[in-house]
């Protein structure tokens, strides 16, 4: 067949020469293996660089399971990123006899989640696809970030779901705003950003969306992170900031 005679030919010339740095052994489907760097895949061929730095064409259905799934790994699907934020505002609490003046005060609950939607229509990459996203917020009347939410799921993109997959939290967490006092700035949290990272079976970053560019930067010190952890533009967790000095806001009772 015409695939073996290729193999053929490539394996005695990757052996005629001095071997790369990042080649790596190949297995045809009859056991036999040879050496070569991986270059790109073209449809169900895959293009191979001999030692002498020639190229190759090799079918995949002419090498073993294991180098068809790891050129399938090496070439996940691309998707379009959504990171769904859903908020619904806290009523305030109703006013008691005991108390005659309720300064400023606003409150919401936020559901946060990810839906992927793989962006060709070839399911054959077969394997899992890891997501995680993580919410972030920052402080009002402050100067950090806090940690507000994280979750992880996984899914494998078929021709039966398209290549579609979404899902949120259990819990919804809650951001506040408010004044202690009719002179006070206004202090708390309010939402502010996310990171969702794609990963694939043996852990590497496939794909990811960030809304800031020093939320990806940091993430491996954010992970470590737990609701309501503040921290600073490195990702590093900090007390939360200081209480600004004291303003004539005016009105108490209005948000400006």
């Amino acid at each position: 067949m015409k695939y073996k005679r290729t193999l053929l030919v490539l394996s005695a010339a990757l052996f005629s020469g001095s071997v790369y740095a990042e080649v790596r052994m190949w297995t045809t489907s009859e056991g036999k293996t040879f050496e070569a760097e991986y270059v790109h895949r073209l449809g169900p061929t895959i293009v191979l660089k001999t030692a002498k730095g020639k190229q190759a064409k090799v079918p995949l259905s002419g090498l073993s399971e294991e180098d068809r799934a790891y050129i399938q790994l090496e070439q996940p699907p691309e998707f379009d990123i959504e990171f769904i934020r859903i908020s619904e505002k806290v009523p305030e609490p109703p006013p008691t006899p005991f108390v005659d003046l309720v300064f400023p005060s606003r409150s919401f609950d936020w559901t946060f989640g990810v839906r992927v939607k793989q962006k060709d229509a070839k399911f054959d990459y077969g394997h899992q696809i890891f997501i995680e996203y993580y919410a972030m917020g920052k402080e009002v009347g402050g100067d950090h970030y806090v940690f507000l939410s994280k979750e992880k799921s996984s899914f494998t993109p078929t021709k039966e779901n398209q290549g579609i997959y979404s899902f949120r939290a259990d819990d919804p967490v809650r951001t506040q705003t408010k004044a202690l006092t009719d002179q006070a700035s206004l202090r708390g949290t309010e939402y502010e950003g996310y990171v969702v990272i794609l990963r694939d079976e043996r852990g590497e970053i496939i794909q990811y969306e960030a809304s800031k560019k020093i939320f990806f930067a940091h993430i491996e010190n954010i992970k470590k992170l737990h609701y309501p952890n503040r921290f600073n533009d490195e990702g590093v967790r900090v007390a939360a900031s200081r209480p600004k000095e004291v303003i004539d806001r005016g009105n108490p009772w209005l948000f400006k």
